[in-house]
């Protein structure tokens, strides 16, 4: 009897811890989920150093929402405003591993493709970032700017809310561990060069007396970088000694001068982290006795990392904006047109005369004229000069003007040469004389006589 109750004790005993467990287990499953939380929910996330666990403090976290509870349970999401297009096929049902760095990654990817962003928070001092006022959902985490000093964190999902011990926990913390990169080898890179052209209308090539009156005006060129992070050019005396000079200089701008054709040597940027770098090339206008050259320029260096050294992997100027047509030169090629108080001297009014009458600076010329042919030139309105064109033998030339007084030494006309009624020996051309003809015509000969001698023979 005594044995009989021991045993219904025991089984007592072991039903009642059944019971209990029981309850426990179908409590915390069925725990609802306190909707009236939504809007008031947090994320607060703390980097951290992987080796010594201390914070580290700046770079930017940007937080996207993903997807909205089920039903009001964390068993499954439902896919949120842009993320619910139809080519998103990603698994977020209770079954998928919302905590896999894979799944976080090709989100993240789709996020990118499609241009979807979310909120971003500038980290601490203190090494947090926190996301307040949130719906229940679920949500991606971003390392938009990593920290100085420190790696990327690689992008991770988080419920919103957890369940921790039985209970859902509203205000989510997150610690990621970085790891601290190695110190990079800067890389230099040299500017390109900053050309001026001057063209004068009607000219090939600029006399000397014309480069006087084309150096009355300075020239001046801006080079500015498009974001306040980018390294500046290393700019010294020794540097724009190509012609140039340093204008002026600031934090974001250099300014250089130039005056007269030219060329102006930059600088060298030194470049200390990977990324993409724009600047900015551009001639500012001056006064009324040129046209200035428009053009707007934009150089890109792209930073990239081998090992523990940085190297510029690609550069390229693209003309007008980043996404221009990209120069065929790694130069700032800028052209100004010289178009007020032009002066020509006498020598190159010459040359200008010849050059119409296709006469080359040795006199002979490339279509000779007849005998007697007057070209004339028009000066200004009215004035006119008559020149006379005289052919001996195959040669032509062309007198120099008479009655100018500004002629220099010289230009002195070369004395005339005067024309007889004697005929002009005229040496007719000459056509190669040919042998291969007569042996032929020999070797004709001598068969029909070999021919004939053959005949008389037989016929005797």
């Amino acid at each position: 009897m005594t044995k009989q109750r021991s045993r219904l004790y025991l089984w007592i005993l072991l039903v009642t811890i059944i019971a209990m467990a029981a309850g426990i287990c179908v409590h915390a499953e069925t725990e609802p989920l306190d909707l009236s939380k939504s809007g008031s929910c947090s994320i607060r996330i703390t980097l951290q150093d992987k080796s010594t666990g201390a914070a580290v403090s700046g770079g930017t976290l940007e937080l996207i929402k993903v997807a909205s509870v089920d039903s009001g349970s964390l068993s499954a999401f439902v896919p949120d405003g842009s993320f619910g297009q139809s080519d998103f096929d990603f698994d977020l049902s209770d079954e998928a591993n919302l905590s896999s760095s894979d799944l976080a990654q090709k989100i993240r990817a789709y996020a990118s493709k499609h241009g979807i962003t979310g909120k971003q928070v500038t980290i601490g001092e203190d090494g947090t970032a926190s996301f307040s006022g949130l719906d229940l959902g679920l949500y991606l985490v971003i390392d938009a700017e990593p920290a100085p000093g420190y790696t990327t964190a690689k992008p991770f999902l988080v419920t919103v809310p957890i369940r921790e011990n039985e209970h859902y926990v509203y205000d989510v913390d997150a610690s990621p561990k970085l790891e601290k990169v190695s110190p990079l080898s800067p890389v230099p890179a040299v500017c390109p060069e900053i050309r001026k052209v001057i063209k004068v209308p009607g000219k090939s090539k600029v006399s000397n007396v014309s480069k006087e009156y084309m150096s009355i005006s300075d020239f001046t060129f801006s080079f500015s970088r498009m974001k306040d992070t980018y390294p500046m050019p290393v700019t010294t005396a020794e540097s724009v000694e190509l012609g140039g000079t340093l204008a002026s200089e600031t934090d974001d701008e250099l300014l250089f001068e130039l005056e007269g054709e030219g060329t102006i040597a930059v600088g060298t940027i030194t470049f200390t982290e990977t990324g993409d770098y724009y600047y900015t090339v551009k001639e500012l206008s001056g006064d009324g006795n040129y046209t200035y050259d428009t053009t707007s320029y934009v150089l890109k260096y792209t930073v990239t990392r081998e090992g523990d050294t940085l190297t510029v992997s690609d550069t390229q100027i693209r003309i007008g904006n980043a996404n221009g047509e990209r120069a065929s030169e790694m130069a700032f090629t800028f052209n100004n047109t010289y178009r007020k108080g032009l002066v020509v001297n006498e020598e190159e009014e010459i040359e200008a005369r010849k050059a119409s009458l296709s006469v080359n600076e040795d006199g002979d010329s490339e279509t000779p004229k007849k005998s007697g042919t007057t070209v004339q030139d028009e000066e200004g309105s009215s004035k006119k000069v008559s020149r006379t064109s005289t052919i001996v033998g195959d040669e032509q030339k062309v007198p120099k003007r008479t009655g100018n007084p500004t002629v220099e030494e010289d230009d002195e006309e070369p004395p005339r040469r005067t024309t007889t009624s004697e005929p002009s020996r005229v040496n007719l051309p000459q056509t190669g004389q040919l042998w291969w003809p007569v042996w032929i015509l020999a070797a004709l000969g001598a068969a029909f006589l070999l021919i004939g001698i053959l005949r008389r023979f037989t016929s005797k």
